[in-house]
């Protein structure tokens, strides 16, 4: 699954739709480095976290998500030495608050959400940091009673400021000035105090011009005649920014002696802001949990591509149990390609542990690949036609494909010859079958729709239209080839009877009842069983012991034979599948264990099972425990 496939299928896109609902760059972070996974059980985790979240949120209350900072970031500062400021300072006690008020909300879902209640056991509660800095800052900056010291020196600056103003006052109301000043007041210019002095009298009051008018009709002058009370008043305000750095110095090394603690707290509200957003995602799309199986089948009940909203026609689809490659055909612009990226796509939310847009009764395997052949690959500035880029993709899909692999192709063969394309095509659907892969193909051949419908393990489908219109309706149904597209549009816009009659001469069509029928089907027709082939074996039932033909392995029967023949079977609590007539039954599971006999302990670890029971009573120090038990059971 490497980017260009989830390029393709918009998954990309899906993710900065997600980041919309995360509410601080903690959040965003997370969902930026969200991929698909390939394992079941990580998968399923997923997938009950974004559960629990939407269960959460349908209560109504709102989970107190604020004060979710960049505090990691404030962290690296302290580290490096540097003294954080008084908002950010603020920003790392709002935070606090926003912990304890989460920790708090989380404790009411200790049943109905152990997972993500779980997280909130870890969150550690720094009210005396918190307390520290509420009581030092306020606003923008250090209280200015925050220390008795920084309180007396802010007095002083009081009455250091009223003697310079005083003294100021008497030289603009002197008749002595009158007529060398602007105005008649005093003002503060760069933080100095000063008076308005015409610019043609600038030489008569003795003192430091400060600043000039934007006219230079006025210049700010700083008396010297206040020059002792200003030198006093520039102490003052030294020791008080000295003062202020100190208390913002021992604040950031309080914060630092905390940084274990802190981080951990970052950790968890990343975790719980990257849930509730994949929750409200969830809700806005009309998300569901789909049934995860062990077997390589979909079925997609009313499904809808996330992007294209209440727009989308609702998918019914499904493969897997009776054929595992589908053919569908159909109009162009009929929707042939949005069923494919729909299906992928849904593919890829899932194993991110999203919810898909879709009804009860969706299923979906755990895929370990996914290939695409989707849009035109033409590559000018390596002159490789379409059907060469196209061919590029499939022979690189038909080598690495496999069991365990969901293969997506638009229109394939086309780009040469359309003999050669569909018998191209045909071969390359056989061995894909063959490969054991999940495979979805779109096409206008013909040849495909009758090799599909005469081939065991190959089903078609067509996107209905309507054929008075010749609008497409958008939407997939299964287990008909359909007919003959092309002649009947012809025939609707209104082509001469005679060169429609000549094309099916040519064609060897026959018409009947208003439809056009193939004849002379040259594919082998679907095989018959042979008796040996029908012999019927015992019924297996979950924890009967069998022996594995292949390699003469025993192990553990977890689900009888599908469909196909394929028995779901357990070994070193691994999961794997093997046709019937390779196994052998050693021991009934009535004859080895007693009558009430938990079987999930074959199935699940001590391991697993111990992690589930201590995740619901939250026996665990923290969340990098809790993360490191989970990858163990992985």
């Amino acid at each position: 699954m490497d980017n260009k496939t989830l390029e393709k299928l918009n998954y990309f896109e899906i993710k900065n739709e997600l980041k919309s609902y995360a509410l601080s760059e903690l959040g965003k972070k997370m969902i930026e480095k969200l991929y698909p996974e390939t394992q079941y059980k990580v998968v399923k985790q997923r997938l009950e976290k974004t559960t629990e979240a939407v269960n959460i949120l349908k209560q109504g209350s709102g989970v107190p998500m604020y004060g979710l900072a960049s505090i990691d970031e404030y962290i690296e500062k302290c580290n490096k030495g540097i003294v954080l400021k008084p908002a950010e300072l603020l920003q790392i006690a709002d935070f606090l608050r926003g912990c304890r008020a989460v920790k708090t909300h989380m404790s009411k879902f200790e049943f109905s959400a152990p997972v993500l209640y779980s997280y909130s056991l870890v969150i550690e509660d720094f009210k005396d940091l918190e307390n520290e800095i509420n009581d030092m800052i306020v606003g923008s900056g250090v209280r200015k009673d925050a220390t008795s010291k920084l309180n007396k020196l802010y007095k002083q600056k009081i009455i250091a400021e009223e003697n310079i103003e005083k003294r100021l006052n008497n030289l603009v109301r002197s008749p002595a000035y009158k007529n060398y000043l602007q105005e008649s007041f005093v003002s503060k210019r760069n933080n100095r105090f000063v008076v308005p002095v015409k610019s043609a009298y600038k030489n008569k009051i003795e003192g430091k011009v400060i600043e000039k008018s934007s006219t230079g009709v006025t210049v700010f002058i700083e008396p010297k005649s206040i020059e002792k009370l200003t030198i006093e008043l520039d102490r003052i305000n030294n020791e008080i920014d000295e003062e202020i750095y100190q208390i913002l110095s021992s604040l950031t090394g309080f914060v630092q002696m905390y940084e274990e603690g802190l981080i951990r707290n970052v950790e968890v509200m990343s975790e719980y802001d990257f849930a509730f957003a994949k929750g409200k995602y969830s809700l806005e799309i009309g998300g569901i949990e789909p049934k995860l199986i062990q077997q390589d089948k979909i079925v997609i009940k009313k499904g809808r591509h996330p992007l294209l909203g209440e727009k989308a026609v609702p998918l019914e689809f499904s493969i897997g149990e009776k054929y595992r490659t589908l053919l569908i055909t159909g109009p162009n612009t009929g929707g042939k390609t949005v069923v494919l990226k729909t299906i992928g796509l849904f593919m890829l939310m899932i194993q991110s542990g999203l919810h898909i847009p879709a009804s009860k009764g969706t299923e979906f395997s755990v895929f370990n690949d996914l290939f695409v052949d989707i849009g035109d690959e033409q590559n000018l500035k390596n002159s490789l036609s379409t059907f060469s880029a196209h061919m590029k993709n499939l022979v690189y899909i038909t080598n690495k494909a496999k069991p365990g692999s969901l293969i997506l192709l638009d229109e394939i063969g086309t780009g040469t010859d359309p003999k050669e394309g569909a018998a191209l095509g045909a071969s390359i659907l056989e061995d894909l079958y063959k490969s054991g892969s999940i495979t979805v193909v779109t096409t206008h051949y013909g040849k495909l729709k009758e090799f599909a419908e005469n081939v065991d393990g190959f089903e078609n489908a067509k996107m209905l239209f309507n054929s008075e219109t010749l609008e497409p309706y958008y939407i997939l149904k299964i287990g008909d080839a359909g007919e003959s597209n092309a002649l009947w549009i012809s025939e609707k816009l209104g082509l001469k009877k005679t060169v429609l009659k000549r094309t099916e001469e040519l064609l060897g069509y026959e018409k009947t009842n208003g439809n056009y029928k193939v004849e002379n089907i040259d594919y082998k027709k679907k095989k018959q069983k042979s008796e040996k082939e029908q012999k019927k074996y015992s019924k297996l039932y979950q924890g009967d012991l069998v022996l594995c033909l292949d390699n003469n392995e025993k192990a553990v029967v977890y689900e009888d034979a599908d469909e196909l023949g394929n028995v779901t079977v357990s070994k070193d609590y691994e999961y794997f599948k093997i046709h019937r007539r390779r196994l052998k039954l050693l021991m009934k599971a009535k004859d080895l264990y007693p009558e009430g006999y938990d079987k999930n302990q074959l199935f699940e670890s001590f391991g697993k099972r111990k992690l589930e029971k201590d995740m619901i009573k939250g026996r665990f120090k923290n969340l990098e425990e809790l993360k490191e038990r989970m990858e163990k059971q992985r």
